[in-house]
């Protein structure tokens, strides 16, 4: 072999070491730049006091509504006919109550459901092993596309409104999003964002917010003043904060448990958002569980090794076929 080829074969395999090399470093730098605590950021999340009074007013509006709909339901005989709901469903006599004792109540329930439940980002399958790869969570601004609703522009306006986001904020320090879970209701509304989920270390809720519903809410057909304002997950809050966080397009199910201690729509309560500020890596994870999937069992537990493999609990994957079973019992037993 003539000795600029072996030249060249080693300039190659020195290129890709180089290039390896340069990839982890950035990698780690990555990382670094990562999982900032709230003091650190070149932002402080949540929105001008205008903002939120703004938002408070026509979320109070909205229930307010909702709640003398639900007594004139009850008054003109309770059969309700709102689509989701079971046939003949009626609507209980309401709770006699002013209507600040009613607002009252409201707040209440928002109050408690702000952080009740595990802290949930949700991939698919193939962006589960990417997020293992680069020990790194993104957002649509760095991986474009989305589980949810793709529209960086829109995205970054009701970032910047409502959580004070700068537009030019790099990408990396962007809020991750996922969504706040306690029960299996809330968890099937979050299904379509992925089904392994990673659920995030408690104290992970220091330096996140939250909104009842979606934090883009009606401003896919209308403009940032319509979207919820986001509030944090700790700390205390005000009413204002707490009303002007619920998305008003999902505000009956919220009226009906603050009346009755449950939604007589069968869907139950919409699902919490989380928005993680200061980026988001797989440090930040307690335990990964992989929900019911189309995957073929064999993709899930490939999946569960590299999860694994990362260091991380695996919770929720199906058992395999047992070991011991003999092919040929299989094949015997069908004659």
């Amino acid at each position: 072999m003539p000795d600029n080829s072996i030249d060249q074969i080693v300039a190659e395999l020195e290129a890709i070491r180089d290039a390896v090399q340069a990839r982890r470093l950035a990698q780690e730098r990555d990382r670094a730049e990562r999982d900032l605590p709230i003091k650190d950021l070149p932002y402080q999340p949540g929105a001008s006091s205008e903002r939120v009074a703004s938002q408070a007013a026509a979320a109070r509006s909205r229930v307010l509504d909702d709640w003398r709909e639900t007594a004139a339901d009850a008054a003109m005989g309770g059969e309700n006919v709102f689509l989701h709901r079971p046939p003949g469903t009626i609507t209980p006599p309401p709770p006699d109550w002013t209507e600040a004792e009613f607002l009252s109540k409201f707040t209440e329930l928002l109050a408690s459901r702000r952080s009740e439940g595990d802290l949930v980002v949700r991939v698919d399958h193939r962006d589960a092993e990417q997020v293992v790869a680069e020990g790194v969570f993104k957002s649509q601004f760095e991986t474009g596309d989305s589980n949810g609703a793709y529209d960086p522009s829109l995205r970054a306006t009701v970032e910047h409104a409502n959580m004070s986001v700068p537009i030019e904020v790099g990408d990396h320090i962007r809020p991750i999003y996922g969504t706040v879970e306690s029960s299996k209701e809330e968890a099937n509304a979050a299904q379509s964002y992925g089904d392994v989920e990673f659920h995030l270390k408690p104290e992970v809720a220091q330096r996140s917010t939250m909104v009842f519903g979606d934090s883009l809410g009606s401003a896919y057909t209308g403009t940032a003043d319509d979207a919820p304002v986001p509030i944090p997950m700790t700390g205390p809050v005000t009413d204002d904060q707490l009303m002007a966080a619920l998305d008003t397009r999902g505000t009956r199910a919220y009226v009906e448990t603050a009346m009755y201690g449950q939604p007589l729509d069968q869907r139950g309560l919409d699902y919490r958002e989380i928005q993680v500020h200061g980026g988001l890596t797989i440090s930040a994870v307690d335990h990964a569980v992989i929900g019911e999937t189309n995957q073929p069992l064999w993709r899930d537990q490939e999946i569960a090794t590299t999860l694994e493999g990362a260091g991380l609990r695996v919770e929720g994957l199906r058992p395999p076929v047992a070991a011991s079973i003999d092919p040929e019992d299989i094949v015997r037993d069908s004659r």
